[in-house]
């Protein structure tokens, strides 16, 4: 649908109550036994009876008299269409087969909305329409004022629909949560950030009770705000589940309709984020740099020195490692040492994104572009880091025929909105990163070369942290300040054989996977030491399944033992995807059918 299309079902308009408009010229067809027609303001005839039944749809000549009507806003009556003066300009008046008629001014705020008119095709009707003319007219008054009724009504509508959409993006734009709650503890609405701070979807809150959603501690707050009304402010709620702990604070208030609680508003404020609001009012930096990436590793400092290097320059950047190692911490760094660091920052991960929305998402689009596409159209995250940064995150992921546009942008460092026709010029730094290997998906014709060598002007390669093990300490104490200080927990430190357990395992999710494990085990710890029980159980038996040892009193270890060891210890570490045993198969030095032969074979299915 184009944008003058949603226009107009917003705008009060004849067109949009067409039905009922129809309704009403067949009531005073019925009435008088002469033929109606109606038409709009734009001179499209909305209703008709008869012979104009058909004519429904098309516009009428602009010279006709019944134009005459909208221009003065005046009632008009034609009963000798060769000698009225109304007539004499009409382009159709030679073979115009109405013999006189009678046109009444629909009218909306002293605006001329349309005309409703009494048609006579025959003497019977004219004479009809000569004698009872000015009861006609009060007639056509009458029903003039209830089409005009419907209008008001539409509008009033139109009006609070708009309002309506204008608070929920009001709502939706706040960082704090906001969920809607009414009488029988449902969901009615949340906006993006309540779906962020509990961790799930806004379609899956929408319309299930909170204890259905899997939040007791939130229902026991509703349920005291819809039976007693009582208001509570930032509530410090914890969220346990089965490998995480969340903290938000939350408020409360009720909804009441003449003295009576219909319903429930809750406030969240992730904790995290306002601790972060705190140091930062404190004095600290609001952009991460690139000291704050911990590691001595030479691989780890190399790759520190090439994005130093390459904040000097506005050259496009490709940051290639695995998921975990930091590729966006590299990006910020990146801008917060560039000219650009006052700029803006805009990530957008291109595989988070579906293809149909990624172009519009990225380039922004004119106003009607799309079927629900605002009015006024919309920027796109290049026009927004227009004098800063634009991080494409995945960019493997981005389909082959958005990689055409996104080359033309960066030649020609201008963009070209969805649905528009012409290009605004952006002046943006282009950094890029994906966990895929660019050039094996361009030599399967996946990847465009032309891009990816656009992209790569400076490629930066970040080192998985099993190839840097020297660095855990140092990021493990890390994080373990962080969550202790977070948590309130009084950790010292770690136990002896901690830093080796770590050191031990391969860390095929990184430094995130990494973190994810220090806080579990911060979560975990009851003492004033980390413990090898607070380490994940998968991290403590992928170590002692990679310590094949010969058993007591035995002088030679069974092969097949060994080789079931070997692969649950493959499986622990990778998984058990197809990609996991394909990796698996190229590690041990045997072929990907003998992996699931031996899998087999073993009972590892």
């Amino acid at each position: 649908m184009g944008s003058q299309a949603r226009v107009m079902l917003m705008m009060p308009d004849l067109f949009n109550i067409k039905n009922f408009v129809q309704q009403i010229a067949e009531a005073v067809a019925a009435v008088v036994g002469i033929d109606v027609t109606i038409f709009n303001d734009s001179l499209l005839r909305v209703a008709g009876t008869g012979r104009y039944l058909e004519q429904v749809g098309q516009r009428i000549n602009p010279t006709a008299a019944f134009a005459k009507v909208l221009q003065n806003g005046r009632p008009a009556a034609v009963f000798n269409p060769t000698v009225n003066k109304e007539c004499l300009a009409c382009e159709l008046k030679a073979s115009c087969s109405e013999i006189a008629n009678i046109a009444y001014p629909i009218t909306m705020n002293n605006r001329v909305k349309g005309v409703l008119a009494l048609i006579a095709f025959d003497e019977e009707q004219r004479l009809k329409l000569i004698k009872q003319k000015d009861i006609y007219i009060n007639f056509l008054s009458r029903m003039a004022e209830l089409i005009s009724s419907k209008l008001i009504e539409q509008g009033m509508q139109a009006e609070l629909m708009e309002a309506s959409q204008r608070l929920q993006g009001i709502v939706d734009a706040f960082s704090d949560g906001v969920v809607f709650v009414n009488q029988d503890r449902k969901v009615i609405s949340c906006n993006p950030a309540a779906a962020r701070i509990l961790a799930t979807g806004q379609a899956e809150l929408r319309g299930q009770s909170i204890a259905a959603c899997g939040f007791p501690a939130l229902e026991s707050l509703f349920l005291a705000t819809l039976q007693e009304g009582r208001e509570l402010v930032d509530k410090e709620i914890v969220q346990e589940g089965h490998d995480f702990t969340r903290r938000y604070l939350c408020s409360t208030r009720a909804v009441c309709h003449e003295g009576q609680v219909i319903g429930a508003i809750v406030f969240l404020k992730d904790y995290e984020a306002i601790y972060q609001m705190v140091n930062e009012a404190g004095g600290n930096k609001n952009y991460f740099g690139l000291d704050e990436i911990l590691g001595d590793h030479p691989l780890i400092q190399g790759a520190k020195e090439t994005a130093r290097k390459a904040s000097l320059t506005d050259s496009t950047v490709l940051i290639q490692g695995e998921s975990g190692t930091g590729k966006e911490l590299f990006a910020r760094g990146i801008h917060g040492l560039s000219r650009r660091k006052n700029g803006p920052f805009v990530a957008i991960n291109c595989a988070a994104i579906p293809d149909t929305l990624l172009e519009s998402e990225l380039f922004g689009y004119e106003g009607g572009a799309f079927t629900g596409a605002k009015s006024k159209g919309k920027p796109g995250k290049f026009e927004l880091a227009s004098g800063g940064t634009i991080f494409l995150d995945e960019i493997g992921d981005m389909p082959l025929s958005l990689q055409a546009k996104l080359l033309r942008v960066l030649e020609e460092r201008k963009i070209t909105r969805l649905g528009g026709i012409s290009a605004t010029p952006v002046d943006v730094r282009v950094i890029a990163a994906t966990n895929k290997d660019l050039e094996t998906m361009v030599a399967k014709k996946e990847f465009r070369e032309d891009l990816f060598y656009r992209l790569s002007v400076i490629p930066l390669k970040i080192p998985p942290l099993r190839e840097r093990k020297s660095d855990i300490p140092v990021l493990a104490a890390f994080f373990l300040q962080k969550y202790k200080r977070l948590y309130g927990k009084e950790i010292k430190g770690f136990a002896p054989p901690i830093l080796a357990l770590l050191q031990q395992y391969d860390w095929p999710g990184n430094v995130r996977e990494l973190q994810n494990v220090l806080e579990y085990a911060v979560n975990m710890a009851e003492g004033s030491l980390i413990q090898e029980k607070n380490i994940p159980e998968k991290i403590r038996n992928r170590n002692k399944t990679a310590e094949i040892g010969l058993a007591e009193g035995e002088e030679l270890f069974p092969l097949k033992e060994a080789e079931r060891i070997l692969l649950q210890r493959g499986l622990t570490i990778f998984g058990t995807t197809d990609k996991a045993k394909t990796e698996i198969a190229r590690r041990l030095g045997i072929s990907r059918a003998s992996v699931y032969r031996k899998l087999k074979t073993y009972g590892l299915t």
